[in-house]
């Protein structure tokens, strides 16, 4: 077996990569890896996809613009020697994981960790996020539920029931009650409209907590 088939093959992990950077129009993607210059080509558009988030997202930390830009430099500079006769992998694979050790807050090659990392994600993220998660049909299906939940709290603290009996008769935590009602309350002071006419008309995100 020559250097080239040990290096240049059918390849589903690089697949999956490039569908998540670039998306689904990768799908199917994993033989045209046998290519040394599709493998190339496809390493340079997930790396210049990689530039544009890091300029979106990295707006403050000048040294870590700056770690991170020479990164993807030598990152670009090896692939773009890289070739069948050209066996570099270990240097692109060496700044693919240099890249990572940065964004995780790792610097000045010493080991320790010298910034702290967020992630987190607003409300329509998350709502996406679930409904890739458990398909549609379990989230239209979750949606309804958590939508009779609202229309269940409303109706028995318009009884004058309190949050502690509404959670025990419902199931739900007095916290979890407090905050549907503060969203209904909201819903009910900005839109100047009664929650019990309108709750069919919501979008799915207003049923989120």
């Amino acid at each position: 077996m020559n250097e080239k088939s040990e290096r240049f093959k059918y390849n589903m992990d690089f697949e999956h990569a490039m569908r998540n950077l670039l998306g689904q129009r990768y799908y199917g993607s994993a033989g045209a890896f046998r290519s040394p210059k599709i493998s190339k080509e496809f390493l340079r558009r997930a790396i210049r996809r990689i530039r544009r988030r890091l300029n979106v997202i990295i707006t403050t930390d000048e040294r870590l613009i700056l770690t991170t830009s020479i990164t993807l430099d030598r990152l670009e500079r090896n692939v773009k020697a890289m070739s069948a006769k050209v066996n570099n992998d270990w240097f692109i694979i060496a700044n693919l994981l240099n890249l990572v050790a940065l964004l995780l807050g790792y610097d000045w090659i010493d080991g320790d960790v010298h910034r702290h990392v967020f992630f987190y994600q607003d409300k329509e993220q998350e709502i996406n996020d679930y409904y890739k998660k458990v398909g549609k049909a379990f989230w239209d299906e979750f949606r309804g539920d958590w939508r009779i939940r609202f229309e269940m709290v409303y109706l028995l603290k318009e009884r004058k029931l309190p949050n502690n009996q509404i959670g025990r008769v419902l199931g739900l935590s007095d916290k979890l009650v407090a905050k549907i009602l503060k969203r209904i309350k909201d819903f009910e002071e900005n839109t100047e409209k009664k929650f019990s006419e309108h709750s069919t008309k919501l979008p799915p995100r207003f049923f989120i907590v």
